[in-house]
Order: C-alpha cells, then structure tokens, then sequence
C-alpha cells in the first residue's frame, strides 16, 4: 500500500536521530543524511549540500520531503536547545507543520506543470529541482539555528515531450486536468474542448 504511513518515517524516528551526538552508524537512513547535512553547517560554517538522485519511480520526490521534513521538525520543535518547555514544544509543533506545509506546497503545482505518466511511474517528474533551505545563525547556547525562509528553482524540464510522448506514455498532467477540471462556461472562453481533440494529447494512451 503506497499510502500507508511507515513507522520508519515517524516523528519518533526524527527524535531518535536528531538526539544522536554522533551519527548514527548502521543502516543508512533519510533522517540521519539530513542530520548530518545539519550538524555540519553549523560546524563548519559552510553550506551544504544534499542530492537526491534515482531511476523513474525510485522515490526522489518523497525522499525530498522527508529531508525537508526533518530539518523543519528538529528546528521548530527545539530538539537541539539544552532545554525545552512543554509550552516551547506545543508552539514549535505548529511551527513546524507551518514550516513544513510552505515548503511542500509549491509541489502540486509544480508536478501539474512537470509531472507526466511513463511506463514506469505514473506521476514522473520529469524536470530537476533545486530547493534551498535558509537558516538563521544558532543562539546562545551554540545550538540548532531555525529555518526562515526557502527558495526553489526547477531547470531541464523535458521540453519534447509537449509535442512528442512514447508509446505508453503520456503529457504533462496540466493539459488533462484543464480539459477534465474546468466548467464549461472556462473551456468556452479559452477555446479548450475535449482532450481527444488535440494532437498532443491524443497520441497518448
């Protein structure tokens, strides 16, 4: 089931990694990659730098947002403060679902403009992306800086497929979900009718 939630991926998974004052050995883990990306940039005072990378359905996109969703968790909840009040928890829950939900909610956007379906994943992304993730200078106590702010650029957006799709293969989910979603009075006024009537799309299956 690719919409059960795994325990492996739990807050407590979070906690358990973010409280390691060495990295964890053993198994590699998305959480221990982010947090190790994290210690490092406020040890070495260098930025840092984490590629996702994969074949066609491998789970780079879901990868990207669990190592997004670590470092907002950890820093919002004051997992890396030397102490913490049952109050500074509670807010930085919400902060860090705020954190979390403004970073991830530029992605259905983007996979309707750059998502198609392949042979071998139905929601294919088939452009990269560049997410940066800003922090603010620790406090004090030298310990964990909070996320303030994030920027994000796509680049090699595979452009032939507008015009072109493999047997088997679609174009990118816009142009369905225009002729599909819109009332009637909308495709009226832009001159869109049914998928089947336009040679780009109707090359598909």
């Amino acid at each position: 089931n690719p919409y059960k939630q795994l325990e492996c991926y739990s807050n407590d998974k979070i906690e358990h990694y973010a409280n390691k004052a060495k990295y964890e050995k053993g198994l590699p883990h998305v959480y221990n990659v982010a947090e190790q990306a994290y210690r490092q940039l406020f040890w070495t005072g260098l930025n840092q730098s984490m590629v996702v990378c994969g074949e066609s359905g491998a789970g780079k996109t879901e990868n990207a947002k669990y190592l997004m969703r670590h470092l907002a968790y950890t820093t919002s909840m004051g997992l890396y403060k030397s102490t913490k009040s049952d109050s500074s928890m509670d807010q930085g829950a919400l902060t860090s679902a705020k954190i979390e939900q403004q970073i991830l909610s530029a992605n259905p956007i983007l996979e309707s403009f750059g998502n198609a379906k392949t042979l071998l994943n139905n929601n294919s992304s088939r452009f990269g992306k560049f997410t940066k993730l800003l922090f603010n200078q620790p406090a004090g106590d030298g310990k964990g800086g909070d996320i303030v702010g994030s920027a994000m650029e796509t680049y090699l957006l595979e452009k032939s497929r507008v015009v072109f799709q493999a047997p088997g293969e679609r174009n990118y989910h816009i142009f369905y979900q225009m002729c599909s979603g819109l009332d009637e009075d909308s495709l009226k006024e832009i001159g869109i009718a049914s998928a089947e009537d336009f040679y780009y799309l109707n090359q598909s299956e």
